[in-house]
């Protein structure tokens, strides 16, 4: 319908003549080639949006995959929590399928998210480690959106977000002088691509078909060169991907020589890049697991290693390390590990009265009374009153028997 809108009949007519070199049904060629999935816009939900970028990667070797965007209850999708995992999930899923076929490498995915699906791409990289790269297209995940997307989603989670990053956005919404996703990255190479347009839909098909007409909603009036710029963009994007996703280093060579030569105000997109903190270390996840298999006593100097180098970024959540500790004392017959587990609660977070009361348990398991007391004593610091450190501080001090009268 967009197109119908910004293009004269002659215009439109010179369109339909256009092919591409993609074939219906053809034989698929051996591969295996890396798995990209694309998620969708706002205003812009059909993948047809972006089906340029796609078939040039395509037909450079990726398997590249994309549905269409949809609300939680309806057909129309907003911007709000509920529609945006709905559109995550139809992502995993959209991946998942993709990645199943006979000639996908399902060792070298990736994302790329443009608008709304910018941040549905973020939290899928955060929550997917399986995720090697992501490719953002003006989309508002650089600074506060005032949607308050995607940072109110309950998957969003900055110490999972390692992989490599490129984020294609607007000139004019770069505000360096602001705290960003960006500068808060630890991990991960990051690019940041600004492009010298004032127009959403640049980022799209229309741009690259030279639309010519304002579509209210969609675009104001056309600016020149968008077809070279959106040219620009998806050559980046392979470059992008060549680099991080097939682990080509001219690639990745090619990117930062890039960031070393742009330079302001010459109408060109500015790339600028930020090298990440090799990613040696492991993820929560991968931790726990390590403890689990291996043992705490095994794990330990990983972790010891880990938070030395973590320069106070959080990498155990309290909830986790707890709910840890409770499946080795209550469920997986380990109460010995729950000790250390619990200890290592306590030493990352001294003011919380539960993990005492989770250390007190695991000491209690393992006979340990005097140490029991200290944790119980220490709960009740934290939190007077506390029904279960007080119950069981009288247990384990009961009164001295009552004099005769």
């Amino acid at each position: 319908m967009q197109l119908t809108l910004g293009f004269s009949d002659s215009r439109q007519a010179e369109i339909k003549r256009l092919k591409t070199r993609a074939i219906l049904n053809l034989e698929p060629a051996g591969g295996p080639f890396p798995v990209i999935v694309v998620g969708q816009g706002l205003y812009y939900e059909s993948p047809v949006t972006h089906v340029l970028l796609c078939e040039y990667l395509a037909s450079h070797g990726f398997l590249v995959a994309a549905s269409p965007l949809k609300g939680t209850h309806s057909q129309l999708s907003n911007l709000s929590v509920p529609d945006l995992e709905t559109q995550v999930r139809d992502m995993e899923l959209t991946l998942a399928q993709a990645a199943a076929l006979p000639f996908a490498d399902r060792k070298k995915m990736a994302v790329i998210g443009y608008d709304l699906g910018g941040m549905s791409g973020l939290i899928l990289t955060m929550r997917n480690p399986a995720v090697s790269a992501f490719l953002s297209l003006d989309s508002g995940i650089l600074h506060p959106h005032s949607s308050g997307l995607p940072g109110n989603h309950p998957s969003y989670d900055e110490r999972r977000f390692t992989q490599p990053w490129m984020h294609v956005i607007q000139s004019r919404f770069i505000q360096p002088e602001k705290d960003s996703t960006l500068k808060r990255k630890r991990f991960g190479d990051s690019y940041l691509a600004g492009v010298p347009v004032s127009n959403h839909g640049a980022f799209t098909l229309y741009a690259a078909l030279g639309i010519e007409n304002p579509v209210p909603g969609f675009w104001e009036e056309p600016e020149p060169n968008l077809q070279e710029t959106y040219e620009s963009i998806c050559r980046l994007a392979l470059t992008f991907f060549d680099g991080y996703l097939r682990g080509n280093p001219k690639a990745i060579h090619t990117l930062r020589t890039l960031a070393s030569i742009s330079a302001p105000d010459t109408g060109e997109i500015r790339l600028e890049f930020s090298p990440g903190s090799p990613q040696t270390i492991a993820s929560e996840g991968e931790l726990i697991d390590l403890v689990i298999n291996q043992g705490y006593a095994a794990a330990s100097p990983r972790i010891e290693a880990q938070l030395a180098s973590s320069s106070g970024q959080e990498i155990f959540s309290e909830k986790s390390l707890t709910w840890l500790g409770y499946h080795f004392l209550y469920w997986w017959g380990r109460p010995g590990e729950a000790i250390d587990v619990f200890a290592l609660t306590v030493r990352l977070f001294p003011n919380s009265p539960d993990a005492y009361s989770g250390y007190a348990r695991a000491f209690l398991a393992n006979d340990q009374t005097e140490e029991a007391r200290q944790a119980l004593g220490k709960c009740l610091e934290l939190d007077p009153g506390n029904e279960y450190a007080e119950k069981m501080l009288a247990q384990l001090n009961p009164t001295s028997e009552a004099k005769p009268e």
